[in-house]
């Protein structure tokens, strides 16, 4: 199971008695910093920090979805991005596509990549 989870989804969707299961399978949740575009948690360094133009390290974004100043996927829809983080909770988290679906819709578009979407 993938040590990451869509903090988004933890911090805007998950009750207490769902982050009490995930706790259970030995998920550990950030409490801080996460990416601002899928919402991957970010860890206690920058090492999975994204980079701006200038090679500094973003604080809103994680190397997957940003570097060198510019979205790696620049054409992703949120569509996209939540029938990603979807399939994500479906396939490691056991969640039903439909609950994964209706709580990344209500999340997702939550975040700063999004927002303006």
């Amino acid at each position: 199971m993938s040590p990451y989870v869509c903090y988004t989804v933890v911090k805007v969707l998950f009750d207490k008695d769902m982050l009490e299961n995930i706790a259970r399978r030995g998920v550990s949740f950030m409490q801080e910093k996460f990416c601002e575009s899928c919402g991957m948690p970010m860890g206690e360094t920058d090492e999975m920090y994204g980079t701006e133009a200038n090679g500094s390290k973003s604080t809103d974004y994680c190397g997957g979805c940003y570097e060198a100043g510019a979205f790696t996927n620049p054409n992703l829809t949120l569509e996209e991005q939540i029938t990603s983080v979807a399939d994500m909770m479906v396939k490691d988290f056991g969640f039903s596509p439909v609950d994964a679906k209706e709580q990344c819709e209500a999340g997702i578009p939550n975040l700063k990549r999004w927002r303006t979407a």
